[in-house]
Parts: structure tokens; C-alpha cells; sequence
């Protein structure tokens, strides 16, 4: 058996002062902890004892019903007592057998002292004992301490925490790791962290018992930095219990790790602000050739290769939810635990990554990140509107053709999550327009008497129109999406073709009518009926 490193109801046993007691309960209890010696001669004895206590009495408070004792000793369990020493002959003739058995049964120990036992005597030695093994632990544990804030410090900036996670883990036999946000794990390097212990619900409580196939791991968790973080260390032995020099331990270097954690976290905060001004001045063109780009981007841990292929994103939400710089950080987050280099920033108030692609169809780069938006923020809101692949150097352009596809997207109300040109279809192509007065004579001809007579009559003419048309002319869809009688339906359609003088479902004048709407949205204006 390994050597307690506490002082137990066996050695208490073996004090000078204990000489002549007898063991008549609790032998299976022995090496309980005990970390205070309390002399207690009450009769609400009950409300005097406290956890880990081992309780002296003469027996006073029972001299009048000693069968009381037995009563208590569940009292005595439930408050996680010790046990009780009891000096006999005095007020108790003896300890009845009633108490033996109950103490038993609730593997409580009590102990009959020596008539010649006394009390100052055995609480002086004892706590000569608690505290000198006390010393040891503190001694043991404030070396790891020391230990690994050494390792720490001798570290890079860049893998302070992990070194320290390694050598803790070394010293106290145990498997340490931290969870932040329930999915990203920092470990010491080299080191496989089990699928089933990520998993762990900090919710669950400080200690944790984890099944892994035939491997039982038990788990000591603690919360690391501020509650907001949502970060926790956890610390695993397999098949095994910890140590008490490891338990002190754990909760010694919390500190030293919630700090370490948290200087990582500002540090990463920082470098991806300068990332992101980087990344920001490369797509606005900022830089004079390829080769500075690349030998910029080194300077920022970016790794960046000519000979591969690059997609600019921007991100918009359908919900008209703003896009701030301190959502990029969340944005950050997410992007973090994806396996792909993706590159943030933040430009002409818009969230805009860059990414390296290897694949033709961008959904088989981005659908990914596309969900984990939406799961951080509960939403199914958010757009990506995507470039084609091109090259480094190209990334400016790249830019400028995701920022036009969300301008376009936003002005015409598409609501694709992942969007590309080719899914604009005819509207990359009227976008690419000049502003021309020819153009607007051919979109107020169509929807001008329309717009007028909806804002006259307070009529909306001109979204029946385009509903009709987007509903492929099916009268009772149209009835479904805007709420209202099919015979209404037929009486809007009918104003419409007398307000226009046109016949709006022939072919030519069909395309010409949905055409102008395009473009009336495309140009930025304003039906007044919106």
C-alpha cells in the first residue's frame, strides 16, 4: 500500500498519546484524512464537527442515554466525520455494542481510549503531524509550481502554455489539457488527447470519471480565466487515482496557467489584428508585386504560394445584422478550429476572408465555415459571396468581385447562402452596366407608371409584378406568397396591364418588364412602397 502523504486514523493510532486504545470500528477506514483533532463536550455535539474531524469525548454529552451515540453516528457520517475517540469509565461505564454496530455499518471508526489517555496530549501530537505532513505536500507541490512556470519561461511566447501543460503533466502522472468554448483543445505537444475526454460537460461538476473502452479515466476540472472564457483545465489519470502531491498541485498551478492563458490570449488577439491589416492593405492593392506580398505576409506567420490558388469571401448577413470588427473576432474563433488556412480581415466595413482553394466549386472550401457561422450564432442568416480562384497577386480583383456580388445580393435580394458570379447569372451581367441615361429611360418606362400609381394609391402593383413573374406566372402561387384571394390576384394583374398598356405575358414584353426590374433594383432605388 502507497504511503499516505496525510495524516490518517492510523497514524494517529500509533501516538505516544494513543497508547493502550482499542480499534472497534472502521478498520477499512483507516487511511481516511484527518485534518483537525476537535475535543467536543456538548450535548448539540452535531453542530460543533466538521468535515475530516476526528471527534475526542468522554462521553459527557450521552452519560444519561449512551445508546444515543449510535443515533448519531449517521449525523456524524453525512458531515464526513472521521470518526470518534471515546474515553470510557468516566461518564460511559463502556461503548455499548449497539454503537460498534452501526459504526460498522457506516465503515465509521470509533476508537476506546486508554483510561490514561489525555486529551491535550493527543491533540498536540496530532497536530504536530498534520502540520508537518502538511509541509511536505505544500513543499512537493509548490516545487512543480516552480517547476512549471520554469518551463514556461523558458519557452517561445508562442508555446508557453503547452510547455507548461507538459511538464505538469510529467510531474503529476496525469494526462492535462485545456477545453475552450467545449472545442478547441491546447495540449502539451506530441501528445494524443482521447476523443472521450474533450468531451467532458464541465457542467458535470470538478470531478469526472470518463469511459474509454477498457481505459477509466478519472478527471479533476477546473475553470481557467474569467467565466466568459468558457475555458477549463482538465487533468486525467487512466486506470489510476491521484496522488495527494498532484491534487495540491492542481490547485496551486491554476494560477500560474489562468495567467499563462491568458497572455496567450492576448497575444493571439493582437497578432490577428495585425494578420488582419495585413491582409486588408493586400487585397486593396496596396502592394507593388507579388514578391513583396508574400515576403510581407512571412512577416505575420502567413505562409503564402505563388503557384497556388486564392478565393476572397465577403461576409454579409441576410438579416441586416451589422458586421463590426469585434464580430471578426468571433469570426476568428470559428475559423481557428477549421483544418484550412483561412486569412481574416476587416475592410470598408465588411468581414472579408481569404483562403487558399483547391478545389473549382468553392462549396467544397466553405460550406464548413458556413455552418460553424451559423451555429455560433444561432442563425441561418449569414452569406458568403465568393470570388474565383486566382493568384496572389490577383487578390485585389478577387476583392472587388465578392464585394460586387454582395452589392448585388443585397440590392436584388438573393438569398443563396454561398455565392459565386456564375450564380449571379444575368445579373453579373446588367451589373456590369455603365450608368447611362438610355438605361434609365428603358427601366421608367416599365416600372415608373407603376411605382407612381402604388404611391398614389398606396398599392404595391409593382411587387405583385415582380411576384407574379419570380412565381412563373402561376396565379394561385402568387395568392399563396402574398396572402390574399386568388380572384384579388387576378384583379392586380389586370390594373397592372391596363396601367402599363401592355400585354405582360407576352414573351418579349415579359423579358423586357423583368429586365427593368433587375435593373431598378441594381441601380439602388427605392420602390416607395418598401
Amino acid at each position: 500500500m502507497q504511503k499516505s502523504h496525510y495524516f490518517t486514523c492510523r497514524d494517529m493510532l500509533k501516538l505516544n498519546s494513543m497508547t493502550g486504545s482499542v480499534l472497534l470500528a472502521g478498520e477499512n477506514n483507516l487511511d481516511s484524512r484527518i485534518m483537525r483533532v476537535n475535543t467536543v463536550e456538548v450535548p448539540d455535539i452535531i453542530n460543533w464537527v466538521g468535515e475530516r474531524e476526528m471527534l475526542i469525548t468522554t462521553g459527557y454529552p450521552f452519560k444519561e442515554n449512551k445508546e444515543k451515540i449510535a443515533e448519531m453516528i449517521p449525523l456524524f457520517a453525512a458531515k464526513k466525520v472521521v470518526g470518534m475517540a471515546i474515553k470510557p469509565k468516566r461518564f460511559i461505564d463502556e461503548i455499548p455494542e449497539s454503537v460498534i454496530s452501526v459504526a460498522r455499518q457506516y465503515n465509521f471508526i470509533v476508537i476506546s481510549l486508554s483510561p490514561d489517555a489525555v486529551f491535550s496530549s493527543i491533540v498536540r501530537e496530532s497536530l504536530e503531524q498534520i502540520l508537518a505532513k502538511e509541509m511536505v505536500l505544500m513543499t512537493a507541490a509548490h516545487k512543480i509550481t516552480e517547476n512549471v512556470i520554469g518551463a514556461a519561461a523558458e519557452s517561445p511566447e508562442d508555446s508557453r502554455l503547452e510547455k507548461a501543460l507538459e511538464v505538469f503533466g510529467s510531474q503529476t502522472g496525469s494526462l492535462s489539457f485545456i477545453i475552450s468554448n467545449h472545442d478547441t483543445v491546447i495540449k502539451p505537444p506530441n501528445t494524443a488527447v482521447p476523443a472521450a475526454l474533450t468531451e467532458i460537460d464541465p457542467a458535470d461538476g470538478t470531478d469526472v470519471t470518463v469511459k474509454d473502452g477498457d481505459s477509466v479515466y478519472c478527471c479533476k476540472v477546473r475553470r481557467l480565466g474569467a467565466v466568459a472564457d468558457n475555458t477549463f483545465l482538465v487533468c486525467a489519470v487512466r486506470n489510476s487515482e491521484f496522488s495527494e502531491i498532484a491534487l495540491m498541485a492542481i490547485d496551486r498551478v491554476i494560477q500560474v496557467l489562468s495567467l499563462e492563458f491568458n497572455q496567450m490570449k492576448t497575444l493571439k488577439r493582437i497578432q490577428r489584428r495585425y494578420r488582419s491589416r495585413f491582409v486588408a492593405e493586400w487585397i486593396s492593392g496596396r502592394f507593388l508585386s507579388e514578391e513583396d506580398i508574400c515576403v510581407s505576409a512571412e512577416a505575420y506567420s502567413i505562409k503564402l504560394y505563388p503557384e497556388k490558388s486564392y478565393r476572397a469571401a465577403v461576409i454579409s448577413c441576410q438579416n441586416d445584422t451589422k458586421i463590426e470588427f469585434d464580430l471578426l473576432e468571433r469570426i476568428n474563433s470559428v475559423l481557428s478550429r477549421l483544418h484550412r488556412a483561412y486569412y481574416p480581415a476587416f475592410i470598408d466595413s465588411h468581414a472579408v476572408i481569404v483562403m487558399e482553394s483547391e478545389f473549382e466549386e468553392p462549396a467544397a472550401d466553405l460550406a464548413e465555415l458556413l455552418g460553424k457561422l451559423n451555429m455560433m450564432f444561432y442563425s441561418d442568416s449569414f452569406r458568403l459571396c465568393i470570388s474565383e480562384r486566382m493568384t496572389v497577386s490577383a487578390m485585389p480583383k478577387a476583392y472587388d468581385q465578392a464585394h460586387k456580388i454582395c452589392t448585388i445580393c443585397e440590392k436584388c435580394g438573393l438569398d443563396k447562402h454561398l455565392i459565386t458570379c456564375r450564380d449571379l447569372g444575368v445579373y453579373e451581367i446588367l451589373a456590369l452596366l455603365p450608368e447611362d441615361k438610355a438605361i434609365d429611360e428603358f427601366v421608367n418606362r416599365f416600372i415608373s407608371p407603376l411605382a407612381e400609381y402604388d404611391k398614389a394609391h398606396g398599392s404595391d402593383f409593382l411587387g405583385t409584378l415582380r411576384c407574379y413573374y419570380d412565381a412563373g406566372s402561376n396565379i394561385k402561387a402568387v395568392a399563396d406568397r402574398l396572402f390574399t384571394h386568388y380572384n384579388t390576384v387576378c384583379y392586380r394583374l389586370d390594373r397592372i396591364r391596363s396601367i402599363l398598356g401592355l400585354d405582360i405575358d407576352d414573351v418579349e414584353t415579359r423579358f423586357q418588364i423583368q429586365t427593368a426590374l433587375i435593373l431598378y433594383k441594381i441601380n439602388g432605388q427605392k420602390e416607395d412602397n418598401e
